[in-house]
């Protein structure tokens, strides 16, 4: 992560994407999809949703909509306006399935 550190957004993604400890940190190593785990084990169960509501959250767009000079939207009533919602994460949250620990290369 320190070689990309002023790299683009896309380099520093990449790199804790594939970063082994990042994946068990954010607990998306080993995360299967719902068609997955459905077919192999006969129950439902939904993707790990951690690291797509971290990429969200942290790493792009945040958790309100801002207005150009940094300030929080707010909808009529007053209330910040939230920049996604939990289907947009749930979605998200299909691309991070499938990720094993790969093994060292000699």
């Amino acid at each position: 992560f320190v070689r990309h550190a002023f790299g683009n957004y896309f380099d520093i993604l990449k790199e804790v994407s594939y970063s082994p400890m990042m994946a068990e940190m954010l607990s998306y190593l080993e995360s299967k999809s719902t068609q997955f785990v459905l077919e192999e084990e006969g129950t439902f169960a939904y993707p790990d949703e951690n690291y797509a509501r971290e990429i969200m959250q942290l790493f792009s767009i945040g958790i309100y909509m801002l207005n150009m000079d940094g300030t929080i939207q707010k909808n009529s009533e007053g209330t910040p306006i939230p920049s996604y919602d939990n289907t947009d994460i749930q979605n998200f949250a299909r691309a991070w399935t499938g990720f094993k620990r790969q093994e060292c290369r000699s």
